[in-house]
């Protein structure tokens, strides 16, 4: 082992160490030089991208750490220090933040956000515009030369010196504000902040975004050898109904060739009655569509769960053009069908998904029709 001194000849504190590396996934497991365990473990970005949003990779890597790696010091006592940044929320590292057994030290590059963030929306609206149009950045320094005691209150930095002139920044708040607006907020709070956030998106899907996956279907279209089409809405009346219109062959091959959604803000805590009149308007405007739309329609489902029922169910009758019924599954708690005042709304409006043999039973009779939705669910 080699010694190492000073010059006064006093050795190093680090005389007489080993040093050897490892990858994660090779030989870790029972390490040891001679005799000799290992008393310090340094841990360098474990993860990838693909490895952190991936669970089981993720339990794989605490696995190998709290396995192969933790029980290396034998008797002895074992230090392990894990330099990383997260990636995202429940990657290895937010794993081992929340275990009680790690201390963990976070530096955040901006420890406090400035307080008048308007003036920094004025300063990127400049910023941008000089981008567009392959300008220099001069306009946007000015305006934060001018505004800078404003744009900096409040702000407290990890490293405030971190910053070149000659890259057109006066501050270090100023590059990294200037980061975060090219890498996005989410990017930004991992990589800079060490805080991942959970995003959820909103994707607004609609009927070319539907048919462009699929091969050799023409929105409104219905296929040869296509012999039923199906209109069916999701209602959620806090968010939107939605209109899924499919064509089905007898193998039950389906196409969707028309989608749309119908935005809604219904409040489900009105009265029952003032609810129900405001699902009939919501879905009289899906009514209006399907017609507009040119296509023979033999069958429209439209959702019936929970609160709905009633109002679905009252709308059904209402129509008189297209063969409409209420859906509901067979745990609805608002379906009953020994409860006469239930049969009396639902009978021939009313699609239970489900075993039958469940509601045919005590002599009730065949009264519904009824279909496998998985398996529908799974053709389209």
């Amino acid at each position: 082992m080699p010694k190492l001194f000073r010059e006064d000849g006093t050795e190093f504190p680090t005389s007489n160490s080993i040093l050897t590396v490892r990858g994660i996934s090779s030989g870790i497991r029972g390490m040891k030089f001679g005799k000799l365990r290992p008393t310090l473990v340094l841990l360098d970005d474990l993860q990838d991208s693909d490895m952190a949003e991936n669970p089981e990779q993720v339990q794989k890597l605490l696995s190998t750490i709290r396995k192969d790696i933790m029980p290396l010091g034998g008797r002895q006592r074992l230090s392990i220090l894990n330099t990383a940044t997260p990636i995202c929320p429940e990657d290895l590292v937010e794993q081992l933040r929340n275990d009680k057994a790690w201390k963990t030290t976070t530096f955040k590059a901006i420890e406090k956000f400035p307080d008048n963030m308007d003036l920094w929306k004025a300063y990127f609206t400049i910023y941008d515009s000089e981008s567009v149009n392959d300008e220099l950045h001069e306009r946007s320094l000015d305006f934060y030369k001018a505004n800078k005691a404003q744009m900096d209150a409040g702000a407290e930095l990890f490293n405030d010196k971190h910053f070149s002139v000659e890259d057109g920044h006066i501050s270090g708040l100023q590059k990294l504000l200037e980061i975060q607006h090219a890498i996005g907020e989410a990017a930004f709070s991992s990589e800079y902040q060490m805080m991942p956030k959970k995003i959820s998106l909103a994707i607004d899907i609609t009927s070319s975004i539907v048919n462009s996956r699929q091969r050799d279907i023409r929105e409104l279209v219905v296929p040869d050898n296509f012999v039923f089409v199906a209109a069916a809405t999701d209602l959620n009346t806090s968010y939107a109904a939605s209109l899924a219109v499919v064509a089905f062959k007898p193998d039950m091959t389906a196409h969707v060739v028309h989608y749309k959604t119908f935005p809604s803000r219904i409040d489900q805590k009105l009265p029952d009655g003032v609810y129900a009149q405001k699902v009939h308007e919501l879905l009289g405007k899906v009514r209006k569509h399907i017609v507009s739309l040119g296509i023979k329609i033999d069958a429209w489902a439209i959702d019936a769960g929970g609160k709905n029922w009633d109002a679905v169910t009252s709308f059904t009758k209402t129509v008189d053009d297209i063969k409409t019924c209420a859906f509901a599954g067979r745990a609805s708690h608002m379906f009953n069908p020994f409860v006469k005042s239930r049969l009396r709304d639902a009978l021939n409006h009313t699609v239970l998904c489900g075993d039958a043999e469940e509601h045919v039973k005590q002599g009730a009779g065949t009264k519904y029709v009824f279909f496998d939705s998985d398996y529908w669910r799974m053709s389209v």
